[in-house]
């Protein structure tokens, strides 16, 4: 019994961290999850995004992303997104069920990065800066990092820089890509904060392609201060229908590449990718280590299912499923996620399947505007319990005011409480030391405003009513008469 214990207070934490990155999809093992988020990159190909046209009636302009784990809650992260142009926009990737943003695009190390697809960055969300702030250890909203874009004519992704207010564990970097005249990227650079405010190289990744103009090369190299080192090659080979179907990947041995892995692809008839082996050299041949295998449901251009299994000393193991059910809108309405995590107790390893089951809602442009997730673990968490939500917002080009967004640093003393709540809320502003007007509002979980009240502060605390609500997730927000905001907490009504 003591060790449940210590293993369920091992979980509570480790759920924190899924609940970070079980909508990316998660794996035993940080080797394990590089090779599947290839699969992941191989299947945005199949259902490239529209975030580059211009026929999008509203693009992603926020979002924020909270958990709770046994009545524990906190919103982790919120972000905002500022576009600079009305021909750009944004696409949910209905694969990853997920964004991919300017700053997550890019690994300088790993083939088919989620920028690189087919000689073409995809990235969906095409915003020119991104603000993401979380909650610090006082429960107060502060900026933690920006990322600039910028963009060509064609809306390529030329340049971009991610700035983070701690860098004491994240460093900033810079990326540059330039294209050719087809607008596939040739060359992809990567740059670290240098001495004197200057921006040090790091990383050089060189593409080629055929007379189709289908990428063929990929070489990597890092700087080593006088000249360019090769670390990293991969050579990619493609079927007569044009999908890709083995990559080589070399290691740069001294005087020589020397091959040491291998993807290769098999697709359905309809050319749908139906599964990744990645194999690997021990020295005297290469050997099976993982693969990702894909099904679909007639009439979706994503996969509706999804198995990673890993080669072990006890054979073939399947460590990942993901289902997708359908609505009538012909999206995903549900999911089941069931990951195999390995925990440590006081007596070794436990294997435990952790199963997430997620729901979706959109709006009435098909663009996801909640996602709720729920978590069972078979010994520890018996029935499912509320685990994770995100939400989105969005913004017609024509009417998206995100440039006239202040003060994204919520740096103000601000209590909120109950929380669940069932007939009033109590807001304490130790900032105010004097009468002054405050606004504060009521947002449901679709991001519709359902009330906006002017407080004149007389007192350190005043009172809302939310007598009216239905019992649900809402967003409370306090901001003063000049626009800034103080504080936006996720609310539960009771």
């Amino acid at each position: 019994m003591k060790h449940l214990t210590i293993l369920s207070i091992v979980l509570l934490m480790t759920f924190q961290s899924i609940a970070q990155t079980s909508r990316m999809i998660a794996s035993p093992n940080k080797k394990f999850e590089k090779y599947r988020q290839f699969t992941m990159n191989l299947l945005k190909q199949q259902s490239i995004p529209a975030a580059k046209t211009t026929t999008k009636t509203e693009r992603l302009v926020g979002g924020s992303y909270s958990a709770s784990i046994f009545w524990f809650t906190n919103t982790y992260d919120s972000v905002l997104y500022r576009y600079s142009s009305k021909s750009r926009g944004s696409q949910f990737d209905l694969n990853n069920l997920a964004y991919t943003f300017p700053q997550t695009a890019f690994d300088y190390q790993e083939p088919m990065t989620a920028a690189v697809l087919y000689g073409t960055p995809q990235v969906d969300v095409l915003c020119d800066t991104f603000y993401g702030a979380n909650y610090d250890t006082t429960a107060i909203l502060r900026l933690a990092n920006t990322t600039y874009a910028s963009y060509d004519v064609n809306n390529n992704l030329v340049n971009y820089t991610t700035n983070y207010a701690d860098t004491t564990y994240t460093k900033d970097l810079r990326y540059y890509n330039a294209y050719n005249a087809a607008g596939d990227i040739t060359v992809n650079l990567t740059f670290a904060p240098g001495s004197g405010g200057k921006w040090d190289s790091t990383y050089k990744r060189i593409f080629g392609y055929n007379a189709s103009n289908q990428l063929i090369t990929d070489s990597i190299y890092s700087y080593n201060g006088t000249g360019w080192d090769p670390l990293t090659a991969y050579i990619y080979s493609y079927d007569g229908g044009g999908h890709m179907t083995n990559v080589n990947g070399y290691g740069w041995a001294d005087t020589a590449w020397a091959g040491n892995l291998k993807y290769n692809m098999t697709y359905y008839p309809s050319g749908k990718l139906q599964a990744m082996t990645a194999s690997f050299d021990t020295g005297t041949g290469f050997y099976i280590a993982y693969i990702d295998s894909l099904g679909y449901t007639t009439g979706a251009n994503y996969f509706t299912y999804f198995r990673a299994q890993q080669v072990t000393d006890t054979g073939m193991q399947t460590t990942y499923t993901f289902t997708k059910h359908i609505g009538a809108n012909g999206l995903p309405d549900s999911a089941l996620k069931v990951q195999l995590i390995y925990f440590y107790s006081g007596t070794g390893v436990m294997p435990v399947n952790v199963y997430f089951k997620e729901s979706y809602i959109y709006d009435s442009l098909n663009n996801p505007i909640e996602n709720d997730e729920y978590i069972k673990a078979a010994g520890l968490v018996p029935d499912y319990a509320y685990n994770a939500s995100q939400y989105y917002w969005y913004a017609s080009p024509d009417t998206d005011t995100t440039t006239e967004i202040k003060n994204v640093t919520v740096q103000h003393d601000v209590e909120i409480y109950p929380n669940p709540a069932q007939n009033r809320v109590y807001i304490t502003l130790n900032d105010v030391t004097s009468n002054k007007n405050m606004v504060v509002s009521l947002t449901n979980a679709a991001g519709r405003l359902l009330s906006t009240e002017n407080i004149p502060w007389s007192n350190k605390t005043e009172q809302v009513s939310v007598a009216g609500l239905a019992p649900g997730v809402y967003f409370l927000s306090i901001a003063d008469a000049t626009g800034n905001m103080w504080r936006t907490q996720r609310l539960i009504k009771q």
